[in-house]
């Protein structure tokens, strides 16, 4: 609060000298004397307007350090809907089951049915066509290597899987903060994780956050 204080004092000074030693002044001269002083002091005192690089630095701040995707999936769609996570699993040592398996599908229906039961979660790597958040991610972990073309692994992503009342509950969450921020700002990965949507009770795809807030997305 001082600076502002200091500005307006200074105004006010050369106001008092200017009507002291400007008391012959002409009236038009004088008042663009004034407007001068006015525009100097408020060029001060104008606040600028943040930077892109700014505005993005609060908004990651202000991300969730956790991100879930979660998905409602009916007992006979559960294998459309391995089907089509089998077509976007990375070969990783991270993977728990690989996309290279004989018959991947089969092999995810196999682990839904155990994780279902209460055995913890699995780690996967996904792979997503890559846009601007996923080059900064695959600069900033050059170790995760993706097989395909044009396209960015990450991993990992915990899924775990709950069955009642007649349906599965599967969801993925982000292992470490990066990913949990290509959730939340990536155009390839929401995308990619809509396509699994298809294949779900209400074609919806459900985010919650670290402080288990909830949203459609």
């Amino acid at each position: 609060m001082t600076y502002p204080v200091i500005i307006i004092l200074d105004f006010l000074i050369k106001i008092k000298t200017v009507s002291v030693s400007n008391q012959n002044l002409p009236i038009k001269a004088a008042r663009e004397l004034t407007q001068s002083l006015i525009t100097d002091c408020s060029r001060r005192f104008t606040v600028q307007p943040a930077t892109q690089s700014e505005r993005q630095a609060t908004c990651k701040s202000s991300m969730s350090d956790s991100t879930t995707f979660e998905f409602l999936v009916a007992p006979e769609q559960l294998n459309a809907f391995s089907d089509a996570l089998a077509a976007l699993m990375e070969p990783s040592s991270c993977n728990q089951l690989s996309a290279s398996n004989a018959a991947p599908s089969r092999s995810l229906v196999h682990l839904f049915h155990s994780l279902a039961t209460g055995k913890g979660a699995a780690c996967l790597t996904l792979i997503f066509p890559k846009d601007p958040p996923l080059r900064e991610f695959q600069s900033d972990n050059p170790e995760l290597r993706c097989t395909q073309p044009g396209k960015v692994a990450v991993g990992c992503f915990w899924l775990s899987c709950q069955h009642a009342q007649g349906q599965y509950t599967i969801a993925f969450t982000s292992a470490t903060r990066s990913i949990s921020s290509l959730m939340q700002t990536s155009i390839s990965v929401q995308h990619v994780f809509r396509t699994l949507a298809q294949h779900t009770m209400d074609g919806r795809i459900q985010l919650i956050n670290e402080w288990n807030e909830t949203a459609v997305l």
